[in-house]
């Protein structure tokens, strides 16, 4: 417990620091994964999950952040939740150095309500189809983001769509483990650190398991999006919230806000919308995004999927305005599945890898402002309005 007590206040000081020998000094010792640092951990849940007592729980810090505590009285010392944590051992995949990169749209029905061209539609379908699971990212009743799986098409609009927020995946790997284990197809679509933190729990391959990591430019803080909410909208006025939709336009550059009172707004996300400032401007990405090894290629997922930005610069007619998704295929399995829903696209094109890295975030490190920390106090103490208008003004 002395070990752990000092190794707890050096990691509060920004003194410790986690190598490959400390880490193999400490899985001796069975120490528990609250001695990862910060900048390690994704908040990914891995943790959590892999508790045989249930004695990790992720708890939010003063930021937002999530990050796990562990209850002394359960613990049991068995190591997994250390042993097991993607910050320390990333997870060895069969992901290819040099993925082949592809334009997809799905078809102008599903692209319209998809934020860009559909692929994660035309993934889901085929799971779905087979009598599978499909688990992602969803909003909660309350404006939370969480992962959950669902069974039927209809649920998939619970799914589709950015979340530009850090989605708690509470007991989801789970979930998906009893769906594999009953012999049932899944897809399972996240952050790529959550793709690693969910083959890590499993610690063995499925056949039957799909894994689709987006393309990510990191997760803010979620202290910070429920006071832009609150101070920009009122929370408790809103019906619901969309981070993009494409009711004003194929461009998908504007905000849906559904309020009680029976209006809906469309703020624009070019140009006036703080919170799109503050997340793509990356004053209140967490540590761990800020040099983020998942986000690298060779990637975690079978695939990976997002937007295709500055496809229109390699060949126009790639971008016809209503969305196109960019793919890369990380293995075998990505390839058979790209090959199996061909026949449901409307469109699916090879590009130049280097063509799809030009706009969008594949590499570890992301620069973030110098007052990310004074801002991420100030929104704490004082609103977040008031540290936008004070760091970004």
């Amino acid at each position: 417990m002395k070990i752990l007590h000092i190794l707890s206040r050096l990691k509060a000081e920004g003194k410790y620091k986690l190598d490959t020998a400390r880490l193999q000094q400490l899985q001796k010792r069975k120490a528990t994964v609250e001695v990862v640092p910060e900048h390690r951990c994704s908040g990914c849940g891995c943790c959590k999950n892999v508790c045989p007592v249930d004695a990790v729980t992720l708890e939010e810090n003063e930021f937002g952040y999530l990050l796990p505590q562990v209850e002394r009285e359960k613990c049991i010392r068995c190591g997994l939740c250390l042993n097991r944590c993607p910050g320390v051992k990333k997870t060895i995949t069969d992901s290819q150095e040099l993925p082949k990169a592809y334009a997809v749209w799905a078809q102008d029905q599903v692209r319209k309500v998809s934020s860009s061209g559909g692929m994660f539609t035309l993934l889901a379908q085929r799971i779905l189809e087979q009598n599978g699971m499909v688990f992602g990212a969803a909003f909660t009743k309350d404006l939370e983001v969480e992962h959950i799986g669902i069974e039927t098409e209809e649920e998939l609009y619970k799914l589709r769509g950015a979340k530009y927020v850090q989605s708690d995946t509470g007991l989801v790997y789970r979930k998906v483990k009893e769906a594999l284990t009953a012999g049932r197809p899944v897809l399972f679509s996240g952050c790529p650190c959550q793709v690693s933190s969910l083959r890590n729990f499993l610690g063995k391959e499925y056949p039957q398991l799909l894994t689709a990591d987006l393309v990510c430019h990191g997760v803010p803080s979620r202290m910070v999006y429920r006071k832009y909410l609150e101070e920009v909208y009122g929370k408790d006025t809103i019906e619901s919230f969309s981070f993009r939709t494409k009711e004003k336009g194929y461009s998908c550059t504007v905000l849906e806000v559904k309020l009680k009172d029976g209006r809906t707004l469309y703020p624009s996300l070019k140009d006036n919308d703080p919170y799109e400032k503050v997340f793509h401007g990356s004053y209140a990405l967490r540590k761990a995004c800020i040099n983020c090894k998942f986000a690298e290629i060779p990637r975690q997922g079978d695939v990976t999927i997002g937007d295709y930005w500055g496809v229109s610069l390699y060949d126009e007619k790639l971008n016809d305005g209503k969305g196109t998704s960019v793919v890369l295929v990380n293995n075998k399995k990505g390839e058979q599945v790209l090959n199996e829903i061909g026949h449901e696209a409307k469109l699916i094109q090879e590009t130049p890898l280097e063509v799809a890295k030009r706009k969008n975030r594949f590499g570890a490190y992301v620069p973030v402002p110098k007052v990310r920390e004074e801002f991420l106090a100030e929104a704490a103490e004082n609103g977040f309005l008031e540290a936008e208008r004070k760091f970004l003004k």
